[in-house]
C-alpha cells in the first residue's frame, strides 16, 4: 500500500476552492465524482501555489474530505467504499488507519496477504488497464504516473504479472 502524504491540509483562498470545484464531475449524491485534473498513482492532485510562492500539492479526495466535513485527515488514510481512485464524491470517503485500509482492500478482493509490501496495489492494476485501454497513454507515461517501470506496465496490460486481477 502507498503510504498517503501527511500533511496539514492547506489553507486555500477561495480562488483556489473554486477551482478545485470546477476539476471533476459532480453527478448525483450517489455516484462517483470523477477527477478530471492531475492524476498521481490513479488518484487526483491538486496543485496550487502556497504562501511562499512555490506549488505545493495535495490529494484531491483527501482536500474533498476536508473541504465536506472540516475535518483534516491527518494522518489517517481518506479511503474509498467505491473503490474508485480518482472519486472525490464525499459521501464515497472515510478515514481509517493503516489497518483498516488494509483489511478494507484485503475484504474487497484488492489485496492478498502476499500483495502488502508490493509496489502497486489491486486498484492501481485496473486503472493501468483502464488507462492503457483508452489508447491515450503510453507504457512509459503511465508507468511514470504509478513509479514503475515501462516494462511492468507491459506485463500488468498483458496479464503476465497481476494475472489475478
Amino acid at each position: 500500500m502507498a503510504k498517503s502524504i501527511v500533511k496539514a491540509q492547506p489553507t486555500l483562498p477561495a480562488l483556489d476552492i473554486e477551482r478545485y470545484w470546477s476539476l471533476f464531475d459532480r453527478r448525483t449524491e450517489t455516484e462517483c465524482w470523477i477527477w478530471k485534473g492531475t492524476l498521481s498513482r490513479g488518484y487526483g492532485m491538486f496543485s496550487f501555489k502556497n504562501n511562499e510562492g512555490s506549488w505545493g500539492y495535495v490529494y484531491a479526495h483527501r482536500l474533498a474530505y476536508f473541504l465536506a466535513y472540516g475535518v483534516d485527515p491527518g494522518a489517517f488514510h481518506v479511503c474509498h467504499h467505491c473503490d474508485n481512485p480518482p472519486c472525490v464524491n464525499p459521501r464515497h470517503l472515510w478515514l481509517g488507519t493503516d489497518a483498516d485500509n488494509v483489511h478494507d482492500a484485503i475484504a474487497k478482493g484488492r489485496m492478498f496477504q502476499g500483495e502488502r509490501n508490493a509496489k502497486l496495489t489491486g486498484s492501481d492494476v485496473v486503472a493501468i488497464r483502464a488507462l492503457h485501454a483508452t489508447g491515450l497513454l503510453s507504457y512509459p507515461k503511465i508507468g511514470k504516473q504509478f513509479g514503475v517501470s515501462k516494462t511492468m506496465i507491459g506485463f500488468i496490460v498483458h496479464r503476465q504479472n497481476w494475472k489475478h486481477i
